[in-house]
């Protein structure tokens, strides 16, 4: 999360996105750093939301004939581990941590699109495909990509039409800059 608002400053070029198949949860977070986002008719966005799983095999144990002794130090150490119910103060934990990387989710996404917090919200970790990701007011806030093919190729034609610009810094490798390839 802490690199995600970074990525528009580096690249110091206007940001487009393209969900052709999918940009959910930390993926549409990502995405949504970009100018412009874009959904195929067919992909998928959205997904803002954040879970956990605890599995309690502890049934299934008992009728495998195990019984599990878990020797530890620190009260909580065993907190979570799937051979035991989950602990009400446990659940409360994991829930804690849940609930505040979904306020960290939901503040990089409305951040980025544009948007108040309640309604990325409101979206309840909907997932839109296609169309639906991109009517006025959607809380997701991205664009169809066929009606806007013909923009891009445009951009995309006076990008590579424009004569190269000169590089800020010298090649890896060169006498300038022998550092050699990066590993």
């Amino acid at each position: 999360m802490d690199g995600i608002g970074a990525i528009r400053q580096r690249s110091g070029k206007p940001l487009w996105a393209v969900a052709s198949e999918a940009a959910l949860s930390a993926a549409y977070a990502i995405a949504s750093v970009a100018d412009r986002l874009y959904v195929t008719r067919t992909g998928e966005v959205g997904s803002v939301g954040v879970v956990a799983v605890h599995l309690d095999e502890s049934a299934a144990d008992a009728m495998a004939g195990l019984k599990w002794t878990l020797i530890h130090a620190g009260a909580r150490k065993t907190d979570g581990n799937p051979h035991e119910p989950l602990s009400p103060r446990a659940a409360a934990d994991i829930q804690a941590d849940v609930d505040t990387l979904y306020d960290a989710l939901v503040a990089v996404v409305a951040g980025n699109r544009g948007l108040s917090a309640d309604a990325v919200r409101s979206t309840e970790a909907a997932i839109y495909r296609g169309e639906r990701g991109s009517q006025p007011g959607s809380p997701i806030g991205s664009a169809p990509l066929p009606r806007r093919l013909p923009i891009w190729r445009r951009c995309w034609r006076r990008s590579t039409s424009a004569p190269a610009r000169p590089r800020t810094e010298p090649p890896i490798g060169t006498p300038h800059n022998p550092q050699g390839p990066a590993p």
